[in-house]
């Protein structure tokens, strides 16, 4: 193959990985009715140029890669067992795809890529994530909620005025800014994006993580970056992690105003210490009582992908998702899903090892992942 042509196939997988990245947290652009995003097009874009040309790395995670395929395999085969006895097989083989996806295929796209481009693609999703933001608080100024259900959905602002933007749901959008902002941070420490720029991208983030009036996602913000200052680089810390800390107290003891829904949902709860002020926390606290109850039943057979919602009370399934896979794949699918953190968190510290700033942001990343595993 000429040298040309390959290099030619490579800028289009380096720019289709690109969009993807840039879109990733923009779910409702769905291709048809079916969970198939443009961003996963891009993706499957970029699967398909690499495998034409035998460049997918079939080893994301060297060493950790068989640990956190074996992890995969017993999650899914849990589940399969569950759903085979109980459940749904049909539904399982959807739910099976979503995670060999995510779990399997989009690492082995991403590290197709070297470590300066992969960065780059890091602050191209911050960027997709404030350019969310900054499109759905204008929108809140000048739409009604009745403007935008028709066109975006009902979560992009929802009727009490919480901000979901593309991500349709307010919480999936504060996860999604919480994964944002060590990102945005590490690319400028590695002057990827001039500070002068970076300061408005902040902002944006910010302001649409106050607007979505997500305590989870606020709670998962500022560990996050904390965790990343202190990890990364001490002397950052100072540097900058102060003064961002200064000016949110300054902010706040000015008395300068604050999404109305923040102050309904997070900063009460944060003011009282009472967590039942704290969104839903009361509902999901009775859903993880009513999981644990059931898990005695559940421990060697569970109850199959999906199916928890049909047995609950509530028809909802259990926001804490440990408990919902204990109770829809029994202990070899828990097993497996702890495999899995496991090797997310080996492959942190290693990377910390060979690239401190990097690893530290992987970290911070996994520990958002971590809170919000715990909590929807």
């Amino acid at each position: 193959m000429p040298l040309r042509y390959r290099i030619r196939r490579l800028g289009a997988y380096r720019l289709l990985l690109a969009v993807a990245a840039f879109l990733f947290s923009w779910h409702i652009f769905r291709i048809g009715d079916i969970n198939f995003t443009l961003s996963d097009a891009a993706l499957f874009g970029c699967l398909m140029l690499l495998a034409s040309r035998r460049g997918l790395n079939a080893r994301p995670l060297g060493a950790l890669t068989p640990p956190l395929l074996l992890g995969l395999v017993l999650l899914l085969g849990g589940m399969l067992a569950g759903s085979a006895a109980n459940g749904n097989p049909l539904r399982w083989m959807v739910i099976a795809g979503q995670y060999l996806f995510a779990y399997m295929l989009v690492p082995m796209i991403l590290f197709s890529a070297d470590r300066a481009w992969l960065r780059r693609c890091a602050l191209f999703f911050a960027l997709g994530v404030a350019a969310a933001q900054v499109i759905a608080i204008g929108a809140s100024f000048f739409l009604s909620y009745q403007d935008t259900v028709g066109i975006f959905g009902y979560a992009f602002i929802t009727g009490r005025g919480r901000i979901g933007a593309f991500a349709g749901d307010a919480n999936w959008n504060a996860a999604m800014i919480a994964f944002a902002l060590p990102m945005l941070l590490n690319a400028v420490l590695h002057h990827q994006i001039r500070l002068v720029w970076s300061i408005p991208v902040f902002a944006a983030l910010v302001w649409g993580l106050l607007a979505s009036a997500s305590f989870t996602g606020f709670a998962a913000s500022v560990i996050a970056l904390g965790f990343f200052f202190l990890v990364a680089n001490p002397r950052n810390a100072l540097k900058i992690g102060l003064p961002i800390a200064l000016l949110a107290v300054g902010y706040v003891t000015a008395g300068l105003p604050l999404p109305a829904t923040f102050q309904e949902r997070v900063a009460g709860a944060l003011e009282s210490g009472d967590m039942d002020q704290a969104g839903t926390f009361t509902g999901r606290s009775a859903l993880a009582r009513e999981a644990w109850n059931m898990a005695d039943d559940h421990i060697l057979l569970g109850l199959g992908a999906d199916e928890y919602r049909e047995v609950s009370v509530y028809n909802l399934p259990v926001h804490v998702f440990p408990l919902l896979v204990l109770n829809e794949g029994g202990v070899i699918a828990l097993f497996g899903l702890l495999v899995i953190l496991v090797t997310l968190a080996l492959a942190c510290y290693r990377a910390m090892k060979f690239h401190r700033d990097d690893g530290a942001m992987a970290a911070a990343l996994l520990l958002v992942f971590l809170i919000f595993t715990f909590s929807m």
